[in-house]
């Protein structure tokens, strides 16, 4: 066989192995809240659904995305539920619990918390900035700006 038609052929092998997502699929950005990707998932031109809610049952898990959204961890998202959520939009089970606090973390959950100069670098929430330990951002040694929710 020759070079090409072996590089032909891996590259062949290797696109039959990577994941088929639909259209409207939306890569999360690394270390970002379940908050902020869902709200930029919802506003795609293509998606268009404003509420949390709608999302949450067309995937058959009800209300739980308007609770994680609003940073709201008792009960934690069960497998189950992320892989609804998950063949719903496309996305792996795995990138979906990255999306989540780990197990055991404080979350501030009655106002959303960011580094202004991050943000302005690189316009998404982190999830990080919801740590209750967290009080300011490492990276710009500045303290995070607060917005208060009214749920």
């Amino acid at each position: 066989m020759s070079k090409s038609n072996l590089g032909t052929q891996r590259a062949e092998e290797k696109s039959s192995r990577a994941p088929q997502h639909p259209p409207w699929y939306l890569e999360p950005f690394e270390g970002e809240s379940i908050s902020h990707y869902f709200g930029r998932f919802r506003r795609q031109e293509m998606v268009n659904i404003s509420a949390p809610g709608s999302l949450g049952k067309k995937a058959g898990i009800g209300m739980a995305l308007s609770r994680w959204e609003k940073f709201r961890w008792n009960p934690r998202p069960t497998y189950n539920e992320l892989e609804a959520m998950g063949k719903l939009i496309g996305i792996e089970v795995s990138k979906l619990e990255a999306l989540c606090p780990p197990e055991g973390v404080a979350m501030v959950h009655r106002s959303t918390r960011l580094c202004g100069a991050c943000y302005r670098e690189a316009p998404y929430h982190r999830l990080h900035w919801q740590f209750q330990s967290t009080s300011g951002c490492e990276k710009h040694r500045r303290r995070l700006i607060w917005r208060n929710i009214h749920f």
